[in-house]
């Protein structure tokens, strides 16, 4: 079973990467890419480290929180109020400084560039991988925005999140400052590093 912060501080990072409303980013610099993967090899040791038993009604506080709900432009940002709940949060942030950020928040700013930068390569490469264009790829958005405004055998709720996150898709498609950002190039020699630590099974 894996344990609730495991969920937290890793699946978000790709919940959040597809579906998000984007601002222009910052420039990433390499060593600020080596510090944040730094700091996540040694969360996920720390979240390897938990005992899955002692989190009881803690771990129902963090799971309730589903990152795929909530689109935003600064994931890893949104993410530290639920991180700071932890019993395990001064161990996570003495990794976070021993990487070689000054805090916590500084962290969290450079990886919301990361994975706005990781999610766009992506992107691309499936764009690539698929042999489709953006027109094309928009044209399938918009048509299953459109079948799921017209079915009647999901909830209101459930049809909401759903047309939320594919307008926010079509959006990220029409946005420069995601598509074509200079961070996609900068990002691109550490990719295989970045799935390696993204992948959820231990």
């Amino acid at each position: 079973m894996r344990n609730s912060i495991q969920t937290i501080l890793l699946s978000f990072f790709l919940y959040f990467s597809c579906f998000l409303p984007v601002n222009a980013q910052n420039t990433l610099e390499s060593n600020q890419i080596e510090r944040y993967l730094s700091s996540l090899v040694k969360i996920k040791t720390l979240i390897n480290s938990i005992n899955n038993g002692t989190l009881s009604s803690e771990e129902e506080s963090l799971t309730a929180y589903n990152p795929s709900l909530d689109p935003s432009s600064t994931p890893i940002t949104d993410s530290l109020e639920h991180i700071r709940k932890h019993s395990s949060f001064n161990s996570f942030e003495k990794n976070v400084l021993s990487s070689g950020f000054s805090s916590i928040e500084q962290w969290a700013n450079v990886g919301d560039d990361v994975m706005m930068a990781y999610s766009a390569f992506q992107l691309k490469k499936n764009q690539e991988e698929q042999g489709q264009n953006l027109d094309e790829i928009k044209a399938d958005l918009n048509g299953q925005l459109n079948k799921i405004e017209n079915n009647k055998f999901i909830s209101p709720h459930q049809k909401k999140i759903l047309i939320e996150k594919i307008q926010n898709s079509i959006a990220l498609l029409n946005d420069p400052n995601y598509i074509d950002h200079v961070n996609i190039k900068i990002i691109s020699p550490f990719i295989a590093r970045l799935n390696l630590v993204f992948k959820e099974d231990q």
